[in-house]
């Protein structure tokens, strides 16, 4: 359902309209009521211009729908986009549907069982992905953190595993630019803790990344990671992690201190899953060593 707005001149051009109506109703009312209220001789004029009294009150109900139309053309547009996509998504597992019907008819087991998999693996996702939780496969690790920092509006809590660092060369180069660009331009504020390995605070690699991050207006606290306190049920492990918005959670999950080789990431709206985070992220911030005297 598209939600329309109305400008000043709008509700100002209703005003008027219904001002128009009202008394062109009460006039009528009077006339039932009292009908030598107006002598014979002017009535017929006086009825004239009632009837365009009302026309006009017509001209602006229409002059008020163009406007609204008007001003509202990109929200109906996009309404109607929305629309397509659901009409596109139906077509697609219409379409998916069929595959896995002609696949069977071929009697084949082993092209069968495959799609069927396939089939099982996509439902699964989905399922996933309606509870708030989405595991991203390696073309997802590179495409999804861009998206994220194209589309932050407010805040950025991040740790950074310094020495396995997730988005390497050009894309960490086009990430942190992004990132800069929000902090410029919609004042979102970026908190990033680094976790290192003793001596790692020394490095002159670790002292540019640091110097450049704080050039850019990023708050920067460094933490060692046998420093590092779990909080939660969960006990959230030292681990790459950004809180957006506080919305979505990018977090890794790890087995016994080693991250997952398969489906390593997973982006999640869960909003228990981002307390969790949040107070993990919050109390080792609150002990880390400070890098730019805040």
């Amino acid at each position: 359902m598209v939600i329309v707005k109305k400008s000043k001149l709008s509700e100002k051009a209703d005003w008027i309209k219904y001002s128009i109506f009202t008394i062109s109703i009460l006039f009528n009312i009077c006339l039932v009521l009292f009908p030598n209220l107006i002598p014979s001789k002017i009535q017929d004029r006086v009825l004239i211009s009632f009837i365009m009294f009302n026309v006009v009150g017509i001209g602006f109900s229409l002059e008020s729908l163009r406007l609204s139309l008007s001003e509202n053309h990109n929200e109906i547009i996009t309404y109607l986009d929305q629309e397509n996509q659901k009409i596109d998504d139906l077509i697609v597992m219409t379409k998916i549907s069929q595959s896995l019907r002609e696949v069977e008819q071929t009697e084949d087991e082993i092209f069968y069982t495959h799609a069927k998999l396939l089939i099982e693996n996509l439902n699964k996702k989905l399922e996933q992905a309606a509870i708030g939780e989405i595991s991203l496969d390696p073309t997802e690790l590179i495409s999804i953190p861009l998206k994220l920092a194209e589309s932050v509006q407010k805040s950025l809590k991040a740790t950074v595993l310094f020495r396995i660092d997730t988005l390497q060369g050009t894309v960490r180069e086009r990430y942190l630019q992004l990132l800069d660009k929000a902090a410029k331009e919609r004042n979102v504020s970026v908190q990033r803790l680094f976790i290192i390995n003793a001596g790692d605070e020394a490095s002159q690699e670790f002292q540019e990344r640091v110097e450049k991050d704080i050039k850019n207006g990023v708050n920067v606290r460094w933490l060692l990671i046998e420093e590092w306190i779990s909080t939660g049920n969960n006990g959230i492990q030292a681990s790459d992690f950004g809180i957006w918005d506080d919305q979505k959670v990018w977090y890794y999950r790890y087995e016994q201190g080693i991250r997952l080789k398969n489906g390593v990431a997973f982006l999640c709206r869960n909003k228990q899953t981002i307390l969790q985070y949040e107070r993990a992220f919050l109390a080792n911030w609150e002990r880390a060593n400070l890098k730019n005297g805040s």
